[in-house]
């Protein structure tokens, strides 16, 4: 039987890339204190042309939270690859929180609560590293890239 997530990637991938999508980053960050949960971390995971501007806009943003950045994986889809491995990252989740930021006063729908399974939270940027490259290749297996 196939996953009620599994047949969300399929759904997504068979609409295609829309217009505004193309090469750019599919990048992570751990917010820091994003969560009150033991042995779990906040992370964000989003798409851009340019991470280091992202970086710069994020950080301006929210003023008040601290980020840790972790990855930044080139994709020839981002936003395609950024959607993928959201779904994906459902399945591995905490929770998948949609709360009001008491920084900018936005809702960020792309945050996610992971399990720490270690005191250096390894397995937590490893596991994201391993979802957003599983994404990129299933969005690239589909479109023959």
């Amino acid at each position: 039987m196939v996953s009620k997530n599994e047949v969300r990637i399929e759904e997504l991938l068979s609409r295609g890339p829309d217009i505004t999508d193309g090469p750019g980053i599919v990048y992570a960050f751990v917010i820091v204190g994003g969560t009150s949960r033991d042995n779990a971390l906040m992370v964000k995971v989003g798409a851009t042309k340019d991470w280091k501007r992202r970086m710069r806009e994020w950080k301006n943003q929210c003023k008040g939270e601290e980020h840790v950045w972790l990855v930044g994986i080139e994709s020839k889809y981002r936003f395609l690859t950024e959607s993928c491995a959201h779904i994906m990252l459902e399945n591995r989740a905490l929770e998948r929180p949609v709360v009001t930021c008491e920084y900018c006063g936005r809702k960020h729908m792309e945050k996610f609560v992971m399990k720490v399974k270690d005191r250096f939270a390894s397995n937590v940027e490893r596991e994201l590293i391993q979802v957003i490259e599983e994404a990129k290749r299933r969005v690239n297996t589909y479109f023959g890239v």
